[in-house]
């Protein structure tokens, strides 16, 4: 398993770039993989939280109306 993978960086070889940039392009495209699921994750809990808080806020309004 290693060599396979190291095969692709040996410079004695005489391949070509595309190795490499597939590479390079499979560290891309896990970097924006994981950026837009923390990013989902994120407006997934800040949802949560605003729901939590307009839901409290509602309960606080319909105390202030009853003991008015």
């Amino acid at each position: 398993m290693f060599e396979s993978f190291s095969q692709y960086f040996d410079p004695k070889r005489n391949q070509s770039w595309i190795p490499v940039a597939k590479v390079g392009g499979v560290f891309v495209g896990i970097g924006l993989l994981i950026l837009l699921l923390k990013e989902l994750i994120i407006a997934i809990l800040a949802a949560i939280s605003i729901g939590i808080g307009v839901f409290i806020l509602t309960v606080a309004f319909r105390i202030w109306r009853m003991l008015k």
